[in-house]
């Protein structure tokens, strides 16, 4: 890191430099990496990763600290690669997911996959199993299964 530093290219690669940390390790890293002036901050540098969290933290959580990023992905749609790019409103919570998945969906099982999902993330298990019950009650087809 520090010969990439010292000799100034023009382009830095990261090739997954963060993937074997945890959560902590990793925001140290991407700090100590972006925000000190010796560092990577106002470089152009190219970080290839699978993780998204540096992504939700520079972009959501921690706006006060970084620039905010140019961040794509790579999406492979049957042999036809293209670049998106990730917006701070594409970013959700997990949470938010779910409820995106209870609401739209026509599906009565996907929609109890998801409630229980929810309950287990929120710790509400036992309250979102009475309540897919009295869900699954008021449908007329699921009724007689379970009564």
């Amino acid at each position: 890191m520090y010969d990439a530093i010292k000799s100034k290219p023009d382009m830095i690669i990261l090739d997954d430099p963060i993937s074997s940390f945890d959560k902590n390790k990793k925001y140290a890293i991407i700090d100590m990496l972006f925000r000190k002036e010796k560092f990577l901050k106002g470089k152009t540098v190219l970080m290839l990763t699978h993780d998204f969290d540096p992504i939700v933290d520079m972009m959501l959580v921690h706006t006060d600290r970084f620039e905010a990023p140019f961040a794509t992905f790579l999406e492979n749609n049957n042999g036809l690669l293209s670049e998106k790019v990730i917006l701070k409103e594409n970013i959700k919570t997990f949470i938010d997911i779910c409820n995106d998945n209870i609401c739209a969906s026509t599906s009565t099982l996907n929609k109890l996959v998801y409630l229980r999902r929810l309950y287990e993330i929120t710790k509400k298990k036992y309250h979102g199993i009475s309540i897919a019950f009295k869900y699954i009650s008021q449908e007329g087809s699921t009724r007689d299964t379970f009564s």
